[in-house]
Formats: structure tokens, C-alpha cells, sequence
């Protein structure tokens, strides 16, 4: 029994179903009513509550379930995403809906926990964000799991640094990870790279069944041409088609005429691959260059003594209404924060990088701020960095 909180009622749910009608509600249910609210991530702005519909979730269950081949009544799933998450509830749902069994991991930061759940369970499907494979792939209990029963390893919600990938795919096996893109407001998957076709490691594939998507100029609404970084704009049985609640404006701005503008950067080659630049909001403005931060903090991710980096744009004392990039770094243990890294780090930037995606500010931390389910929060660091 929940144990009494001082001041506070406790309601049990058994109790409140004793007071109810022995027959079941008679409600019909049409595939446009809503099914949920679900609020978004809050990464670059407050939270909004996106309504998404029936048809929406079950769509997207029957999309990604045929996308890695799910067999009814077959299979063990793990995930990490809490259930407040459109992805773990996603993940739950598919479970439930192709009779999968699906071990919950109630606390995603006890890796051990996950890794003893690993070990006991098998599952051949694992669903995570990037950040917390990464913090696996450092424990060596992990690294040791013999993982030839997974099928697949769903990784989504922030970008998966190349370099991590060719680790990744070296302890768990070539050609496992799956990576997603998608957003709470599309129920949340778009683009997947395919289970058994190309895989393109850094590319977060092509679009699921039924889904349609483009790549616009954000000042034109143009389509760019392949090759070039754009708006990732999409259409699909799971994109959200009641917006959000009580935000007319942010509903009217984020759809028109059935697309989802996402206010993600994203590339396209010519495979009809795409791959994540930035976001709209986290682009840095130099005198009229744009810098992708992702681009940035990519090549600080494969210098030696860096284990975590995020670059964000910050106001130019000397230049009103340009920017200057800062990045927040993380350094792996055994190495010290000092004036002599910080040199070391602008070095190796200037050899790799144009002059003005250098950072002209280097931020040592011992932790990047993250949301509940391990995505980097540009928006609490920016305000950290700006003080």
C-alpha cells in the first residue's frame, strides 16, 4: 500500500473503479478522436501538448513494426525511455500490440541494473538514446555480453556521433543499429535507416512506409537541391493533424496543408538518405555565416580527451546581432582542466574546421545538463553560459 503523505490525500484507483458502473462505457471512437496528450521535450522552448489521434499511434505501431520486421507473439524488447516519453510509450505500445514481451528499466541511470537485465533476459531488440549507449560502452561488463541473439539496436532523440557508432557496432555487431529521427508531434518516428537494407553510418535513414518528406529553404519554402541543408519538412498517417492544445499560433506555424515543419537542418544525398545538421534554433549567426553546431561538436567528439561536447551560440560583445560559438565540454577521466587543454582543443579546432567555427569559448564542465531520458539541454546551457 502507497504510505501517507503529510498533508496530502492519497486516492486509490481500485477504490474510485468500486464506485463505478458494473457495465462497461458505450463510446464509439473515431480513428480522428484524440487518443492521447502527449508534451513535448522542451529542448529549445517551453513544453507544449501535442494531441495526437488514434490513427496516429496506431500507425506508427504498424509502420516501425513492419520496418524491423517484428513477428506476433515473438521477441523480447529493452528499453530505457521512461514512459512519459513519446518514445517509450511508443515502445510499449508496440510491444503489447505484436505480443512481444518487453523488459522496463525503471531507472535508466543504473547501468548495471540494465547491463544484469541485458544478461538475464536477451532481448533482441534494445531501445536507447545515444548518450546512454555511450555511457554502456564504457563499462566493461558490456562490452563482454555476447550479443549474438540482437536483432536490432534502436537508437533515437539526439544524434549518435560517428565515431561512437563504429565503437558501437564493434562490441554489439555490423549493421544492428537502427537509427530513428522523429519528434513528439509525429508519434514520434519519420526516418529510420532500414533493418536489412543500406545502413549509412550518421544518417538517420530514409522515410517509413506511407511517410513523405522534404527538404525546404526555411526563408523561401523552396526545396533545395540534394546535397544542400534544408527544413526537414514531412507528411504521414503519424504526423499529429490536431496540433497542440490551446496553442493556435504554434499549431498554425509548425503545420500547413498536412506537412509537419520540424525545424530540424537536415541534408539529403542521393540515395534519398538524410542526416541531421542541427536545429533551426540551436544554428549559430557569425556576421551572416550560419555555423551547425552539430557539425562542431561532431569533430569535438573525436578528439582524444573529450567525452561529451555541446556548442551553442552566444550574443558578440563586440558585434551586436552577431553570435560567437561556445562549446560546453566534457573531458574523459585521467585529464585535467586546464589553460594548456583549452590550447590544445582551439589547436586541433583550426586544423579541422573553417576559421569561423572555431570556438572563441571553451567551457570545461563535469556534466552537460540533460533531459529525464539523456538528450543534452542547449537551452538550460545556453542560459548556464550566458550568466
Amino acid at each position: 500500500p502507497v504510505p501517507p503523505v503529510p498533508g496530502k490525500e492519497v486516492i486509490r484507483f481500485m477504490d474510485i473503479l468500486k464506485t463505478m458502473p458494473s457495465t462497461p462505457v458505450q463510446e464509439s471512437i473515431g480513428v480522428s478522436a484524440p487518443c492521447l496528450m502527449q508534451y513535448t521535450g522542451g529542448t529549445t522552448g517551453p513544453s507544449k501538448g501535442a494531441v495526437l489521434t488514434h490513427r496516429n499511434m496506431v500507425c506508427q505501431v504498424t509502420q516501425f513494426g513492419e520496418w524491423v520486421d517484428l513477428k506476433m507473439g515473438q521477441g523480447t524488447i529493452l528499453s530505457a525511455f521512461p514512459l512519459f516519453h513519446q518514445a517509450g510509450l511508443f515502445i510499449g505500445m508496440l510491444a503489447m500490440a505484436y505480443g512481444c514481451t518487453q523488459i522496463a528499466i525503471p531507472n535508466p541511470r543504473d547501468l548495471d541494473f540494465i547491463i544484469a537485465a541485458i544478461k538475464k533476459h536477451k532481448p533482441n531488440a534494445i531501445g536507447n538514446v545515444p548518450t546512454l549507449f555511450m555511457e554502456l560502452m564504457k563499462k566493461e561488463a558490456f562490452r563482454k555480453l555476447d550479443f549474438s541473439w540482437l536483432e536490432w539496436c534502436g537508437s533515437g532523440a539526439a544524434p549518435f556521433p560517428p565515431e561512437y557508432i563504429r565503437e558501437f557496432e564493434n562490441i554489439v555487431g555490423k549493421g544492428k543499429l537502427v537509427e530513428v529521427c522523429g519528434m513528439t508531434e509525429t508519434s514520434p518516428i519519420t526516418t529510420a535507416l532500414p533493418l536489412y537494407g543500406m545502413k549509412v553510418p550518421g544518417s538517420v535513414g530514409i522515410p517509413l512506409p506511407d511517410t513523405e518528406a522534404k527538404l525546404v529553404d526555411p526563408e523561401t519554402g523552396l526545396i533545395v537541391p540534394v546535397g544542400e541543408p534544408g527544413e526537414f519538412v514531412a507528411k504521414g498517417p503519424q504526423v499529429f493533424t490536431i496540433g497542440y492544445h490551446n496553442k493556435p499560433e504554434e499549431t498554425a506555424n509548425t503545420l500547413k496543408d498536412g506537412w509537419i515543419y520540424t525545424g530540424d537542418i537536415c541534408q539529403m544525398d542521393e540515395n534519398g538518405y538524410f542526416y541531421v545538421v542541427d536545429r533551426m534554433k540551436d544554428m549559430v549567426n557569425i556576421s551572416g555565416f550560419k555555423v551547425f553546431t552539430r557539425q562542431v561538436d561532431d569533430v569535438l567528439m573525436e578528439h582524444p580527451d573529450i567525452d561529451m561536447a555541446a556548442t551553442i551560440g552566444l550574443p558578440d560583445p563586440a558585434r551586436p546581432g552577431s553570435e560567437i560559438v561556445v562549446s560546453a565540454i566534457v573531458l574523459k577521466p585521467g585529464h585535467e582542466k586546464s589553460e594548456v587543454m583549452r590550447e590544445r582543443i582551439d589547436q586541433y579546432m583550426k586544423e579541422k574546421v573553417a576559421p569561423y567555427k572555431v570556438p572563441k569559448r571553451i567551457e570545461f564542465m563535469d556534466e552537460l545538463p540533460k533531459s529525464a531520458v539523456g538528450k543534452i539541454l542547449k537551452r538550460e546551457l545556453r542560459a548556464m553560459l550566458s550568466k
